[in-house]
């Protein structure tokens, strides 16, 4: 059975990870499962990213290499030019809370127009010192 909705487009899809089975397939709900891709940024554009903005932040941890969702806490303002930025951005993942400083090359935004796009006042833990 294929689920399908208004206009006859499909509201399910059944993907497959890679690294996986066909029989560890999973159906995924379209409007809350998937999105669409994260833009990554420009040194050029380094100065649409604010404070509270929710973007996805590469992450390295143990043997997994993702992007997850994070917001921006902090921002150090660095010497730019067409090619390069040299920004540091302090992000706080929403996974886990846990804190990093990266670059712009680790980060990316997320669509325009989502509506989770919005900008949050961050609360700052006492123990959170950026620089």
């Amino acid at each position: 059975k294929f689920p399908f909705g208004f206009l006859g487009l499909p509201q399910e899809v059944r993907v497959r990870f890679a690294g996986f089975r066909n029989t560890e397939d999973e159906w995924v709900n379209l409007k809350a499962g998937v999105r669409e891709r994260s833009i990554p940024l420009e040194p050029s554009e380094c100065h649409l990213v604010k404070v509270g903005d929710l973007i996805m932040c590469f992450r390295e941890r143990y043997e997994q290499a993702v992007y997850y969702d994070a917001r921006i806490v902090e921002i150090r303002r660095g010497p730019h030019d067409s090619d390069r930025c040299d920004c540091i951005f302090l992000v706080r993942y929403l996974l886990d809370h846990a804190e990093d400083k990266v670059g712009l090359e680790w980060i990316c935004r997320r669509p325009a127009g989502e509506e989770s796009n919005n900008r949050e006042e961050i609360q700052l833990p006492p123990k959170s010192i950026f620089f």
